[in-house]
This record gives C-alpha cells, sequence and structure tokens, in this order.
C-alpha cells in the first residue's frame, strides 16, 4: 500500500509544478493588466500558450510603446526584466546611459553593442551624480539632456532600472518580474519620465 501511495505521490509532482507555474504567470499577467490600463495602453492577449510572456503596446502621450518581458544574461544567470520601448529616433549615433548605482552592484548590464566606446559623465550635481550614472560617447548632449527638472526628477522617483538611448532608440529596462505591486508601480512611475526625454531629444 505505502508503495502505491508512494507512486501516486511522485505521479502528482509534475501536476502541482503546472498548477503553481499557471499561477506565477496568471499572477505576472495581471500586474502587466494593471500596468496598460493605468497607461492607456492595450494587453496583447493573443498569446501562443497559457504560458507565453505578456505584451503590452499602445500610444503614450503620442508615441508609441512597447513593455514586453525579456531574458538577459547575468554571469550564468538568466533573469527576467520588464523591457520598455518609446519611440524616439537617432540620427545622430548618439548614445545616452542612465541608471541607479545601485544596479551596478547587482550586475545590471546594457544589452549594446560592445564596440561603442563611452565615457562616464559627471553632471556637476552632487544629489544626482551620488545616485545614478552615466554614461555617452556626447557630454554635449549628455548636459544638454539632464536639465535641472530632468535630474530632480529622476532623483525622487524610485527608479530601479536604466535608460538607455542608442542608435536603435530610447530603451527602459527594469530588472525582474513585474509580479509585484511595487515592481509595477516603478515602471509605471519611470514611463513618462522616459517619454519627456523623448519629447525633449526631439525638441
Amino acid at each position: 500500500m505505502s508503495v502505491i501511495i508512494i507512486i501516486s505521490i511522485v505521479a502528482l509532482i509534475p501536476i502541482a509544478v503546472l498548477v503553481v507555474m499557471l499561477m506565477a504567470n496568471q499572477r505576472l499577467v495581471g500586474h502587466y493588466r494593471v500596468l496598460a490600463r493605468n497607461l492607456g495602453l492595450e494587453l496583447e492577449t493573443r498569446r501562443r500558450t497559457i504560458f507565453s510572456d505578456p505584451f503590452i503596446r499602445g500610444t503614450f502621450r503620442g508615441r508609441a510603446v512597447e513593455i514586453e518581458r525579456v531574458r538577459r544574461n547575468q554571469g550564468e544567470n538568466t533573469r527576467p526584466h520588464a523591457f520598455v520601448k518609446v519611440e524616439c529616433k537617432n540620427p545622430g549615433e548618439r548614445v545616452l546611459l542612465i541608471y541607479p548605482k545601485v544596479l551596478k552592484l547587482m550586475g545590471f548590464k546594457f544589452d549594446i553593442d560592445a564596440s561603442i566606446k563611452l565615457k562616464q559623465f559627471q553632471t556637476g550635481d552632487a544629489d544626482f551624480d551620488n545616485q545614478f550614472i552615466v554614461k555617452t560617447n556626447s557630454e554635449a548632449f549628455a548636459l544638454k539632456l539632464l536639465s535641472q527638472p530632468v535630474r530632480s526628477a529622476l532623483c525622487k522617483s524610485n527608479c530601479m532600472g536604466g535608460i538607455s538611448y542608442t542608435p536603435r532608440g530610447l530603451f527602459f529596462e527594469q530588472p525582474g518580474d513585474l509580479d509585484t505591486e511595487l515592481q509595477r508601480q516603478r515602471i509605471e512611475e519611470m514611463i513618462p519620465q522616459v517619454a519627456a526625454l523623448a519629447d525633449k531629444i526631439a525638441s
């Protein structure tokens, strides 16, 4: 009898794992749904399977925006990130990276062309420079973009992700899944700031 019980328990393990994975995916999709609703965007519902990653698209403040779940290699580990693309052209091959210093301690890296040569840039704003790392191939562009209002807004934010402006466009990337209210609120707060940067770049 004990053997039958053991076999039954073992047979139920894959089902239990499947249920846990499904619940985690539904929780993740739920946070993406709230994010899409709060930003006036649309959650892509035509998923391939019940475990497919959520995808958001739409127009925010006149700019096309896409939000998706991607996976990044960090050392020997692969970690999910929330990845935001905001419509913004880059005709001049300028590159600007902005991210909190705490992310460097976590091993955060941007997915950009390794051949691009960047220098670390100090704005002269002690509060901002103590919190953020800025790298660019155009100090004049960085100085123009990171005006006092922009720096102040970033310092007051709960930013836990990196902003990148490269020949591919303007992006915001936040490590970790949007599976908690805090993670969702952080990225919801940052998207208007990234959109404002796009407007400033275009001006």
